[in-house]
């Protein structure tokens, strides 16, 4: 069989585990240009507690101004109908990118991200029905889509105070760091070599308020950003909850109680990948770049 190159399929990731058919939709309609929140296209597929199935995909697929068909076929006739959403296990959903040039079949998973399969494995899970999609007279590009840098952006805005000034800390780190060697070498050159054993004492003077100085830097820093995640995150929820109690009740009756409080600790795990994760690699690439400089 003649393989065909996959397509380019955005990825989009499901947040909870009945949006497969709804984020699978999504990443076909940015595929032809159309960029909408997983949100308005859960609503549009109409999810329930139990999901979505395939005629609630076309539905809403044509509703968008897709000319979408539902039909079974092998795994050879999915050659040629990229991308097009597949069912998978008989419980899941992803979007089939084509095949590669080693014949493993290349998907999109909205729940663990791109994956390849051996065409063997591929028989196992995919159960035969395929769902296509192209753009009518009817269908409108638009949207853009998000960014990571947009999206750090927006849940840094009001951090830009605190990020300088934990780059300022490092900065200060850095140069305390690089003292220490040169003391060391004064130590060796003029100490042990005879030369001026009276530095010994304000030597290790020196090199003792540096080793305190260090120490506060680093104190300071690490209640600083402690400080700033604690705030980030008190954001964070209070716009969750303030965006939550203005959502329609249809929305609370599809999801449970659980998953609207794991989206709340989830606003924690992500201020603390900002603070306290990205922020300092930026601030350890910038001084290797300026290490690089003054080298």
């Amino acid at each position: 069989m003649r393989r065909s190159k996959p397509v380019k399929v955005p990825q989009v990731m499901q947040m909870e585990a009945v949006e497969c058919g709804a984020a699978s939709l999504t990443m076909i309609l940015a595929h032809f240009g159309k960029w909408i929140p997983l949100e308005e296209v859960r609503a549009a597929c109409g999810v329930s507690r139990d999901g979505s199935s395939a005629k609630d995909i076309l539905r809403a697929a044509r509703n968008y101004g897709l000319d979408a068909k539902g039909f079974r076929t092998t795994p050879e006739g999915l050659e040629g109908r990229q991308p097009a959403i597949i069912h998978w296990n008989f419980e899941h959903f992803v979007v089939f990118r084509g095949f590669d040039r080693k014949g493993r079949a290349c998907l999109n998973d909205p729940g663990s991200g791109p994956v390849k399969w051996p065409m063997e494995e591929f028989r196992k899970h995919y159960t035969g029905i395929c769902l296509t999609f192209e753009p009518t007279e009817r269908f409108q590009p638009g949207g853009q889509q998000t960014s990571i840098l947009s999206y750090i952006k927006k849940n840094m805005k009001g951090a830009g105070e605190a990020f300088w000034l934990s780059f300022i800390f490092a900065l200060m780190g850095a140069f305390v760091a690089l003292l220490f060697p040169l003391f060391t070498r004064i130590f060796l050159d003029e100490v042990l070599s005879g030369k001026n054993p009276d530095w010994a004492k304000w030597l290790f003077i020196g090199m003792g308020a540096l080793a305190v100085f260090q120490f506060v830097l680093i104190l300071f820093q690490s209640l600083y950003s402690k400080r700033v995640a604690g705030a980030l995150a008190l954001k964070g929820n209070k716009e969750y909850l303030h965006h939550l109690l203005r959502l329609p009740m249809p929305f609370f009756a599809m999801r449970n109680v659980g998953d609207l409080q794991q989206r709340m600790h989830l606003n924690q795990s992500i201020t603390h990948a900002l603070v306290e994760v990205l922020a300092p690699q930026v601030i350890n690439v910038a001084l290797l770049v300026l290490y690089l400089i003054l080298m």
